[in-house]
């Protein structure tokens, strides 16, 4: 994470800024105050090697574009270490800015909340499928009354219906319940057209 910086010229205080925009503010590295989080106390700018850089770009361009004499030059110079002197002594930097401190847990919850979203709208009971039809006693009777074979298989068909049921294979149920049909009809209609023989061979 990148070090953010305070700082103070003439009295005016202004941060958390980042390097960069530090090097763009137009500053007098003499009577310029920084501060970040691994300094003890406000220090000035142009006494920390960490912005050596910063201040000897500030300088330079100070120097360029005064562009007078060298005597007005030492005059002014001389004039401005006076003043730096007395505004070095007169400067106090404030006091050290204090990071801002984290709520305690109970603090958070007692903050207020966004809106609780609407619980959803509950949906109506699904009505449970209903278990196909055995035939178990069709078959019975299709077995007894007409033809044992054919009945036979839709004994066994309609005791697999009842176990898919069970088990709740409602649609393998189904199936097992259509299939045991058609042998109960099989043998209903094997048993119409023997029954007429068997009567007509006995009356012979």
């Amino acid at each position: 994470m990148a070090t953010k910086y305070w700082v103070n010229i003439d009295g005016i205080q202004s941060g958390p800024i980042s390097r960069d925009e530090l090097a763009n503010i137009d500053f007098n590295p003499e009577v310029t105050y920084v501060w970040h989080e691994e300094l003890d106390d406000w220090q000035r700018i142009d006494r920390l090697s960490e912005f050596a850089d910063i201040v000897a770009a500030k300088q330079k361009a100070a120097a360029e574009h005064s562009g007078q004499s060298e005597n007005s030059e030492s005059a002014e110079s001389s004039e401005h270490s006076e003043e730096s002197e007395h505004s070095e002594s007169s400067v106090t930097p404030p006091p050290v800015p204090q990071p801002p401190v984290p709520q305690p847990p109970e603090l958070q919850h007692a903050m207020p909340q966004s809106p609780m979203p609407q619980p959803p709208m509950p949906q109506p009971p699904v009505a449970p499928e209903a278990e196909a039809p055995t035939n178990l006693v069709w078959a019975v009777i299709a077995t007894v009354m007409c033809c044992q074979i054919t009945g036979v298989i839709a004994i066994v068909y309609g005791a697999m219906t009842s176990s898919a049921n069970s088990a709740g294979n409602y649609e393998k149920a189904r199936r097992y319940s259509d299939i045991a049909q058609i042998w109960v009809m099989v043998s209903i209609v094997l048993g119409l057209i023997y029954m007429p023989i068997a009567l007509l061979m006995m009356m012979l």
